[in-house]
C-alpha cells in the first residue's frame, strides 16, 4: 500500500509540473504574438506617416506650380487684353487715315479739274486780259495740289506704319493666345495630377487604416481565441486539479486507513498478548493457591 501511495504522489507532482510548463509556454507564445502584433502596427503607422509626409510634399509642390501657372495665365491674359485694345485703337486710326486720304484725293481731283477748266479758258483769245491772274491762280492751285500730295504721302506712310504695327500686334496676339491656351492646358493637367495624387493618397491611407483595422480585428480575434483556449485549459486544469485532489485525498485516505488498520492490528495483538499474560498469571495464581490448600490438609 505504501508503494502505491508513493507512485500516486509522484504522478500528481509530474502532472502539475507538466501543466505548469504548458501554461508557461502558452504565456510566452501569447507575449511573442503580442510583441509581433505591436511591431507590425508600429511599422504600419510609420509607413502611413512617411507616406503622408511624402504626399504632402508632392501636393505642396503641385500647388506651388499651379499657383505660378495661374499667375502667369493672369499676366498673359492681361497682356493679351492690352494688345487687343491697342489693336482696336490702331484699327480706328487706320480707318481715320483712309477717310482723310480719300478726302484729300477727292479734293485734289476737284482742284485738278478746276485747274484744267481754267487752263482751257485761258487758251480762249477773249480771256487774254486775264492771263496773268489765271497763271497766278494756277500756280496757287498747283501749290495746293503739291501740298495735298505731300500730306497724302505723309498719311500713306503713317498708314503703312500703322499697318506694320497691326501686323506685329496680330502676330503677338496669336502667340499670346497660343501661350495662354498652352498654359491653360498645362494648368488643367497639373490640377488633374493633383486630384489623382489626392485620390491615391486617400486610397493608400484608407488601405493602411483598413490593414491596421484588420490587424486589430485579427489581434482581437486571436486574443479572444487565446482567452477561450486559456478558459478551456483553465477548466481542464481545474478538472485535472480537482481529479488529482480527489485522487490525492483517496491516496491520503487509503494511507490513513492503512495506518489505522496497522494500528488496530497492533492493538489487537497487544491486547491478545496482554490477555494471555493475564490468563497465564491467573492460572499460576490458581495453581499456587491450590498447592497451599493441599499442603494445609
Amino acid at each position: 500500500m505504501s508503494q502505491n501511495s508513493n507512485f500516486d504522489g509522484n504522478e500528481l507532482a509530474n502532472t502539475l509540473a507538466n501543466q505548469y510548463e504548458i501554461l508557461k509556454k502558452e504565456l510566452e507564445k501569447i507575449q511573442d504574438q503580442q510583441r509581433k502584433t505591436d511591431n507590425d502596427i508600429s511599422k504600419i503607422k510609420e509607413s502611413v506617416r512617411k507616406l503622408d509626409l511624402e504626399q504632402t510634399k508632392k501636393m505642396k509642390k503641385l500647388k506651388t506650380q499651379i499657383t505660378k501657372k495661374r499667375k502667369l495665365v493672369l499676366t498673359q491674359t492681361k497682356i493679351y487684353e492690352n494688345l487687343q485694345k491697342e489693336n482696336e485703337n490702331l484699327r480706328l486710326q487706320k480707318e481715320q487715315l483712309l477717310f482723310q486720304m480719300n478726302k484729300f484725293n477727292q479734293e485734289n481731283e476737284n482742284d485738278l479739274k478746276e485747274i484744267m477748266n481754267e487752263a482751257k479758258r485761258d487758251q480762249n483769245p477773249k480771256n487774254n486780259s486775264l492771263e496773268f491772274n489765271s497763271m497766278e491762280s494756277i500756280n496757287q492751285q498747283f501749290q495746293l495740289l503739291k501740298d495735298g500730295a505731300q500730306e497724302e504721302l505723309r498719311l500713306f506712310q503713317k498708314l503703312l506704319q500703322k499697318e506694320s504695327q497691326l501686323e506685329q500686334l496680330s502676330k503677338q496676339l496669336e502667340l499670346q493666345g497660343k501661350a495662354i491656351s498652352d498654359l491653360n492646358i498645362e494648368l488643367k493637367l497639373l490640377e488633374q495630377d493633383l486630384r489623382i495624387q489626392n485620390l491615391k493618397n486617400y486610397q493608400q491611407l484608407l488601405k493602411s487604416h483598413s490593414e491596421t483595422h484588420q490587424k486589430k480585428k485579427d489581434e482581437d480575434f486571436d486574443r479572444e481565441n487565446e482567452k477561450e483556449k486559456q478558459k478551456n485549459f483553465s477548466n481542464y486544469y481545474k478538472g485535472v486539479t480537482e481529479s488529482n485532489r480527489l485522487k490525492g485525498e483517496r491516496v491520503a485516505y487509503s494511507l490513513h486507513l492503512s495506518k489505522k488498520n496497522n494500528s488496530q492490528i497492533k492493538t489487537k495483538k497487544h491486547y491478545k498478548l496482554k490477555h494471555a499474560e493475564v490468563i497465564r498469571s491467573v492460572n499460576e495464581w490458581r495453581r499456587s493457591h491450590q498447592k497451599i490448600q493441599n499442603s494445609k490438609k
